[in-house]
């Protein structure tokens, strides 16, 4: 175990078998603990480097920077769970400021109230989906390349 790690943090650390390290980050009972496994870690840096090699690739697309980012709009329940300054810290998102990431809720149930109910809404989303490009990220050549660079979790 590394010697630079804090003593509060090491005494959580459990050893597995299998060389794995877990942190146990609540006490339930004397030997029951909630905890933060490796693997858990892992899923999470294999989600946020498919959505960051996505994000790169589409902006590569466009020719933006993350300065000309005006808005991240960030749906779903993932947002309930993640604040704006630590998706771009972990690198999930481009550093732009705080103020431009949106947490936006379930926006597929959203779109689709706004339709059924207006037809003005209906209609902007006729026109939207006639103007919109699709780009399959999962067969180009670069994907791979940015997946892998951002893998790692940056430090702070």
């Amino acid at each position: 175990m590394n010697s630079d790690v804090d003593d509060r943090l090491k005494s959580r650390i459990i050893s597995q078998e299998s060389g794995a390290n877990d942190i146990a980050i609540v006490q339930i009972d004397e030997d029951k603990h909630i905890m933060l496994m490796q693997k858990d870690i892992r899923e999470v840096q294999l989600a946020k480097s498919t959505i960051a090699a996505g994000i790169k690739i589409l902006m590569k697309e466009l020719q933006v920077e993350a300065k000309d980012i005006s808005n991240v709009y960030i749906a779903g329940a993932f947002g309930n769970h993640v604040r704006g300054k630590d998706a771009v810290e972990i690198g999930l998102i481009p550093k732009v400021p705080e103020d431009r990431i949106k947490f936006i809720g379930n926006a597929a149930l959203s779109g689709a109230e706004a339709i059924l109910l207006s037809k003005q809404a209906r209609l902007k989303a006729e026109h939207i989906a006639k103007i919109i490009e699709y780009v399959e990220i999962s067969d180009r050549g670069d994907f791979q390349e940015h997946f892998v660079g951002s893998m790692h979790f940056p430090e702070s």
